[in-house]
């Protein structure tokens, strides 16, 4: 599964609005008759390196992905000057690239832009834009519409015509993933992660925990068993089987999942704002690999291989992609900073 860099500020996988209503998870599996086998923090890895990384380290190449430096629009050779004042990058769909655009009037719409500069409107709706997600396999855009607060409604599109697929209304809360016809979604009103098959309609409760984040091609799915402002802390399973818990750490929250899902990237738990003050990579069960440590923040973080990532690391005044394993190298152009 490959992950586009570029993401739009409204993080899909990152439903703040669950923190202070989630319940307590562990109990619950137990109270269910869940098998429970706890993983507590795994202590750091005697070599595993502490790696700083700034917009000004030395360039190795560009990065192969798919990726925005500023306004511009860059995969390999391919350079697309996009005409909006900004644009994020949700991720590819087949040869063409979903872009949320921001004019310079203010007003927010999808686009599925093609490799030579013209583009189609997938969503233009004001209350859908803001949060649309891309499906991991490029096929669907995802939206939601909050409504009066006590109601979600999510949208499926044809990632190519924008031609509505599905739609369906649940209690409120957040799309956490989607992947291929299955779109996950969480609630704090309610306690319970959804998978919903687009395709057939039908939807079933995968865990009564509320997602942190989820990915649903990985199997992998977190949540807190309590509020992490009072103390709450972050548990790791398989989405298969929830009551198996891989890692559980009171400091650190997940941030995204390698593609088999053995891997995984890690945030201090309250990282809030524009973006985090360092990014782990652990294995799944929390073995340390690596540390990396901005000047600022990295405001993104993902896979983009079984041990790689890719992190959009932010200095005072210039961002830049950085490419790291135990490693870490410059893979873009460096940028005017566009967040904080």
């Amino acid at each position: 599964m490959d992950h586009d860099i570029s993401t739009p500020p409204h993080r899909a996988r990152r439903p703040r609005r669950a923190l202070a209503l989630t319940a307590g998870g562990i109990g619950l599996a137990l109270a269910a008759g869940l098998p429970l086998t706890v993983a507590q923090a795994a202590p750091a890895a005697a070599d595993a390196p502490t790696v700083h990384v700034t917009p000004g380290m030395p360039k190795a190449h560009e990065t192969p992905r798919p990726h925005l430096t500023g306004t511009t629009l860059i995969h390999g050779r391919l350079r697309i000057e996009l005409p909006w004042a900004q644009a994020h990058l949700l991720g590819r769909s087949g040869r063409a690239y979903v872009v949320q655009a921001i004019t310079r009037r203010g007003s927010t719409r999808i686009l599925r832009v093609h490799r030579d500069g013209t583009y189609r409107v997938l969503l233009r709706k004001p209350r859908q834009t803001s949060n649309a997600i891309l499906s991991s396999d490029g096929s669907r855009l995802i939206s939601a519409d909050y409504g009066s607060g006590v109601r979600t409604r999510v949208f499926v599109r044809n990632a190519r015509t924008g031609a509505l697929l599905a739609r369906k209304d649940f209690v409120s809360g957040d799309v956490v993933d989607a992947h291929r016809a299955r779109v996950g979604f969480t609630s704090a009103a309610t306690g319970q992660t959804i998978l919903w098959n687009t395709h057939t309609g039908a939807s079933h409760v995968v865990t009564r925990h509320t997602a942190d984040s989820m990915d649903i091609s990985s199997n992998r799915v977190s949540w807190y068993d309590g509020d992490p402002e009072r103390g709450g802390c972050t548990v790791a399973a398989p989405l298969s089987s929830p009551g198996t818990v891989l890692w559980r750490s009171c400091a650190e929250r997940v941030e995204a999942w390698s593609p088999s899902g053995r891997r995984m990237l890690t945030v201090p738990i309250l990282s809030d704002g524009p973006g985090a003050s360092q990014v782990r990579q652990r294995r799944a069960h929390g073995r340390l690999v690596a540390t990396y440590v901005p000047p600022t923040f990295v405001s993104e973080s993902r896979f983009v291989g079984p041990r790689r990532a890719l992190l959009r690391v932010h200095g005072l005044r210039r961002e830049a992609l950085v490419s790291c394993t135990v490693r870490c190298v410059r893979v873009s152009d460096t940028a005017r900073n566009t967040m904080g």
